[in-house]
């Protein structure tokens, strides 16, 4: 895995672990299960969006450079294809 790719995913960690926290912090996630579906969570992002533009914006941006730099990657595009000739 390119380095570039690994800290844009640790990026996107951060920005999702602090957007969580802030929306704990003001109790906006009432219940577990409205949580793990993501109803809340958008519901949180629209209402309160002054909260949650800075955590979301990072964990957007480091999933795009995340994505972006394994796809560009030659090692990983390397190493897929040799794990794809050996199973054949």
């Amino acid at each position: 895995m390119s380095i570039i790719a690994f800290w844009g995913g640790i990026t996107c960690f951060v920005g999702l672990v602090w957007f969580f926290v802030r929306g704990f912090r003001d109790f906006a996630f009432p219940d577990v299960i409205l949580f793990v579906t993501g109803i809340s969570v958008i519901a949180y992002a629209f209402t309160r969006w002054d909260r949650a533009k800075n955590p979301l914006l990072i964990a957007l941006g480091g999933f795009v450079v995340a994505l972006v730099a394994a796809e560009l990657s030659p090692i990983e595009q390397q190493a897929i294809q040799d794990i794809t000739d050996s199973l054949e």
